[in-house]
């Protein structure tokens, strides 16, 4: 499905939300399961060098997603055709071409559409790793109906896809509200959640713009959500130029202590460190250093 111009009514020049996904499958081996449904959001500008990748991952999915929600930003390099084609492929594709107000205005009108049980974002530069992380996730889910959030591990790759490190990941849950005084410890493309819980928590932070995912877990943690950990590499993201956590690292910086001093009080010496290894010596820690910051 595609749409030029934002959400809302025909009226307006906008269209209305689609149906909804509440409905599971039974999986293929396992047919006296029901598997909750996965819907994907993926913020989209600019990124014709990387989506493809990221489109034929979300493809090859033994269980696909019930819906993908994509939210370009009117590119202007081929992305937008490359979505058009995607999108009349698959009926679960619901791609809207618009101005936006960026990334987290972009991803919270995609959660908000999603009708979904579980959702997540895939930005464009991101892949899945093989064909079963959607299917993976959903049994997790399945089988823990406690569970809120589930997580699991990923991998950082250059631009050409080739591995640079794995990515430092906090394999115990229980820890989680501490450990984010200092770490994140999180990957974002490989974590999903219910969508209760952007119903309960509300939407991603515009003011964190940089770090908007490391506020929202702390957020969820801090408010009692329940983490589990899956102890498999899920996702690849890729750092380069143009990507916030490789290119905006400075900046970055100064919304993470922002945000760490919002919800905590304090910001640790840690933090503070690297702060002043990346402005004195230019120190990544990310790729430089592999540290646990992810």
């Amino acid at each position: 499905m595609h749409r030029d111009g934002p959400i809302g009514d025909v009226q307006n020049g906008k269209v209305g939300r689609r149906e909804s996904a509440q409905a599971g499958g039974p999986i293929k081996g396992r047919p006296d399961r029901e598997l909750p449904t996965i819907g994907i959001v993926s913020p989209s500008y600019n990124q014709a060098q990387f989506v493809r990748r990221m489109l034929e991952s979300v493809e090859m999915q033994s269980y696909p997603p019930a819906e993908h929600i994509i939210l370009d930003g009117v590119s202007n390099d081929g992305t937008s055709d490359i979505l058009k084609k995607y999108a009349k492929k698959h009926d679960w594709a619901d791609l809207t071409i618009a101005k936006d107000n960026g990334q987290v205005d972009a991803l919270n009108q995609g959660f908000a559409r999603s009708t979904a049980e579980i959702v997540t974002w895939l930005n464009t530069d991101d892949i899945y790793r093989d064909p079963d992380v959607l299917r993976s996730i959903a049994e997790v889910f399945a089988d823990k109906p406690d569970v809120d959030i589930v997580y699991a591990r990923g991998r950082f790759v250059d631009p050409e896809g080739k591995f640079l490190r794995d990515v430092f990941i906090n394999t115990k849950p229980e820890v989680l509200e501490r450990e984010f005084t200092h770490s994140l410890g999180i990957l974002q493309p490989a974590l999903f959640f219910r969508r209760e819980v952007f119903e309960r928590f509300g939407p991603l932070s515009e003011e964190f713009s940089l770090a908007f995912d490391y506020e929202y877990w702390i957020r969820l943690a801090r408010g009692g959500s329940r983490f589990h950990f899956v102890d498999k590499a899920i996702v690849d993201a890729t750092l380069h130029e143009n990507s916030i956590t490789q290119g905006q690292r400075a900046a970055q910086y100064d919304h993470i202590l922002g945000l760490v001093h919002w919800h905590y009080g304090f910001v640790p010496s840690r933090w503070l460190r690297r702060v002043a290894e990346q402005k004195i010596g230019g120190i990544h820690g990310i790729v430089n250093e592999g540290q646990d910051i992810s």
